[in-house]
């Protein structure tokens, strides 16, 4: 319990001081970093299953009708699906985020990365209940990744702020090519 207690404590601390927070998880074993991340996934589940419980008719009742049993089974799916998206969008971030830290000189090895990956999260994933606080909450994010990675990977400024922007023009790049071309 009191792990999950530091982790909540640590979320306050992210976000009002994030180099410090960032100095403090260098020397953390990974296992630590991976609970914080899911607690903050499973802030998210239970955010998103009362606001499920409390809308999921709105927006599935057409659905409802078709398929019953859709309704039994809608709640217990987020229940799986965010955690599991979570990890699975936070391994796939760090992966592509590690390529562009070691083209710009970081030699502090993956497990910085992720962990960057993971702190960095944080506001994203808090606020990805609702669409025009995640706005502010992703822009905070690339913000904490470009804090992490100077930190984490002792990148410069430029080259932490480089490797972050990059992947997500190209990402973004690649998006409208393909809009455009169908």
């Amino acid at each position: 319990m009191k792990k999950i207690t530091d982790c909540l404590k640590r979320i306050g601390r992210l976000l009002g001081k994030p180099s410090k927070t960032f100095e403090e998880v260098y020397d953390e074993n990974i296992s630590t970093s991976i609970l914080y991340f899911l607690v903050i996934i499973l802030i998210l589940t239970v955010i998103m299953l009362v606001l499920g419980a409390v809308f999921i008719k709105m927006f599935l009742s057409p659905f409802f009708e078709k398929v019953p049993w859709l309704k039994w089974i809608s709640l217990p799916i987020l229940l799986v699906f965010i955690p599991v998206f979570g990890f699975v969008a936070t391994a796939i971030a760090s992966f592509i985020l590690h390529i562009f830290v070691l083209l710009f000189k970081g030699k502090e090895g993956f497990k910085q990365t992720f962990k960057t990956v993971i702190y960095a999260s944080t506001p994203s994933v808090l606020s990805f209940w609702f669409p025009p606080l995640f706005v502010v909450g992703l822009v905070w994010s690339i913000i904490l990744a470009c804090k992490g990675l100077m930190k984490l990977q002792k990148l410069k400024t430029l080259y932490a702020v480089l490797a972050v922007l990059l992947p997500i023009i190209i990402i973004l790049v690649i998006g409208l090519l393909l809009r455009f071309v169908h």
